[in-house]
């Protein structure tokens, strides 16, 4: 079905997002080509702002070189999100081109005929350079441990949109990241003047003190053996596999190790009174790797997540038996969700307070139920008033959950929240027209900004509830637009689906 021609206003408000995601992620790639989670994002992008420019009314001047613009960034971006590898070169070419992409709407604004000076002084170099083979050029392949971290499964991730709804409280962020570099700094000297205790040692399975020799097993009764092993071990896998489930969702609190720990160092004994070499290095090296986390931080986290998530992989391709796959925990993922969103709606919370919570441990909804202001301050080292604001937003949030069992309350929010984010996206579409044709920065545009992300967190918190985890992983690439238009089918579909066990 063929789309009504659009004004050039419209296209300008089409591509807004579309063109802020674009540049966020060619920025990404940047500083990590290999990263190949950014390629399909960068190619979804690309191609929302071709169909936006081919439906620009043909009779617009000048509507021929943001054709030839777009053709220029969809044909990058889906080179390197079909050969999954990017060079520098590459993506040199996406940023000049999202720059001239910028040029020619400005100059179309201002009803000037033709290309805009860079549009005419680049466009064919780029043109050129698209149609030349990248094979001089080194591509950057995704690195083992990319491959290795996407292999773990992809987790509810910041928001895009985030980076760009700045907060009003930006010079008190900069000012609380000097602070958490000086604590660290002196919790870092700290441990190196008093270093912590090691674990105390386990009990270890009851075996003989006598070493067997070299026995030939046949294969029957190595797979006896194993059969045991995996029998005993049952019963100790069962905190380990807890453990891995959390972390496999988010940061987690290095209090697990405690419980895992043990369990770890009784089953390599046990490896090795049964000769199981292999087995006993992965457990020995997975128990040390514990250790070294356990002493480096209050929360598993960044790459001691990747790590450890890694090591018990290799665990479980040893014994899959002994050690299952295990998928994340959904009520982790949930809460997990609930708790980032619930953070980022107060006002002077960014990545560094958020941070320094979780660094304190405080990585769980339970652990806020209880929380004092004072306490929190003290162990996060936040301001009073700080800490107040977010015990007071957990005390209203304990309220409200208090319903969220009840899935009719929930859609009814969550219908609310949708209209209001509608709103908050007419507004901040209305504002960048205003700053594109005043070439003023708009402070309502900000504003607007701001106000879309605080609607879309409070989204966030419904869908967790809702159980609607997937969708809302789905949800964190698209531009707002597309966010909406899904959003309001998920309401139309749950409310067919209760007319019809109504009508049942």
């Amino acid at each position: 079905m063929s789309q009504d021609p659009k004004r050039l206003d419209s296209l300008i408000v089409d591509v807004e997002d579309s063109t802020t995601l674009l540049k966020l992620y060619i920025g990404r790639l940047m500083k990590a080509p290999a990263r190949a989670m950014f390629y399909p994002p960068l190619f979804e992008h690309a191609s929302e702002i071709s169909v936006a420019v081919a439906g620009l009314e043909n009779v617009t001047p000048g509507r021929e070189f943001l054709v030839r613009i777009a053709t220029v960034l969809t044909s990058v971006a889906a080179e390197i999100n079909a050969t999954q590898s990017a060079t520098s070169e590459r993506v040199l070419v996406l940023q000049e081109a999202i720059d001239l992409l910028e040029a020619q709407i400005d100059h179309m604004i201002r009803l000037d005929d033709g290309p805009a000076r860079e549009v005419a002084s680049d466009l064919a170099r780029l043109e050129a350079l698209v149609h030349q083979a990248p094979a001089d050029a080194d591509p950057v392949a995704p690195s083992p441990s990319v491959r290795t971290d996407a292999a773990l499964g992809e987790i509810f991730e910041e928001d895009p949109f985030d980076e760009f709804a700045m907060s009003d409280d930006f010079l008190d962020e900069l000012v609380s990241g000097f602070d958490a570099a000086l604590d660290a700094s002196i919790a870092e000297a700290s441990r190196a003047e008093h270093p912590p205790p090691d674990l105390a040692p386990s009990p270890a399975f009851v075996t003989d003190e006598i070493e067997p020799g070299h026995v030939e097993l046949s294969p029957a009764e190595e797979q006896a053996l194993k059969d045991l092993f995996a029998q005993i071990a049952s019963s100790y896998v069962g905190p380990i596999t807890d453990f891995v489930g959390k972390l496999r969702v988010g940061p987690v609190s290095t209090t697990w190790v405690d419980l895992c720990h043990p369990a770890i160092t009784s089953m390599s004994r046990a490896s090795e009174s049964m000769g199981y070499a292999n087995v006993q290095n992965a457990l020995d090296a997975f128990g040390n790797l514990l250790v070294e986390v356990r002493q480096a931080s209050r929360v598993v986290d960044g790459d001691s997540r990747v790590r450890v998530l890694t090591a018990y992989q290799h665990l479980a391709e040893l014994l899959p038996a002994t050690f299952p796959d295990v998928a994340p925990d959904p009520n982790a993922e949930s809460e997990s969700i609930i708790l980032n969103s619930l953070l980022k709606q107060i006002k002077g919370v960014g990545r560094v307070t958020i941070a320094r919570l979780f660094s304190a441990g405080l990585v769980s909804l339970g652990s806020y139920d209880m929380a004092d202001p004072g306490d929190l301050a003290a162990a996060a080292g936040l301001k009073p008033a700080l800490a107040a604001r977010i015990c007071e937003l957990f005390r209203q949030y304990r309220e409200v959950s208090e319903l969220s069992s009840d899935s009719d309350l929930v859609m009814r929010r969550l219908e609310v929240l949708v209209s209001d984010l509608r709103a908050a996206q007419f507004e901040y579409k209305k504002a960048t027209l205003e700053e594109w044709y005043t070439h003023q920065p708009s402070r309502s545009k900000a504003r607007a900004r701001r106000t879309r992300q605080q609607t879309m967190w409070k989204v966030n918190v419904a869908l967790a509830e809702l159980g609607e985890v997937r969708l809302l992983n789905a949800l964190k690439d698209e531009i707002y637009d597309k966010r909406i238009e899904r959003l309001k089918n998920l309401i139309e579909c749950r409310a067919a689906g209760a007319s019809g066990g109504a009508a049942s």
